[in-house]
């Protein structure tokens, strides 16, 4: 798996492609944060759109949304895309109940809606 970082005015934007790793993408979430410390910003979008086999369980799901809780807290407010037949919300609730502050979208508009 790998990724492409932009960075936009008020937000950093990540788009995943490529098979997907679970330990590539809980190290991602440090990426992140640095990026967003680096750069003055505490907004965060990721696309998982191009991502293959993403989430193989509930169980990624649940330590990814851990991960995030963990390492972005509610400093960072972060969105993730993903396709409609990736859509759970499992891991969302897991991070946001563990003091995170993100959300789930399957479409990249409705992401930026809520982060702004």
């Amino acid at each position: 798996m790998k990724y492409e970082q932009k960075l936009n005015n008020d937000y950093i934007y990540f788009k995943l492609f490529g098979e997907f790793e679970f330990t590539y993408l809980k190290n991602l979430f440090s990426q992140i944060r640095t990026e967003c410390e680096n750069n003055g910003l505490n907004k965060a979008l990721i696309d998982c759109i191009e991502v293959k086999n993403l989430y193989k369980s509930d169980m990624e799901r649940f330590f990814i949304g851990k991960t995030i809780a963990h390492t972005l807290r509610r400093d960072i407010k972060l969105a993730a895309v993903v396709g409609n037949d990736k859509f759970n919300l499992f891991g969302e609730y897991t991070a946001n109940n563990r003091g995170a502050n993100f959300k789930l979208f399957t479409y990249k508009d409705n992401a930026l809606e809520w982060l702004f």
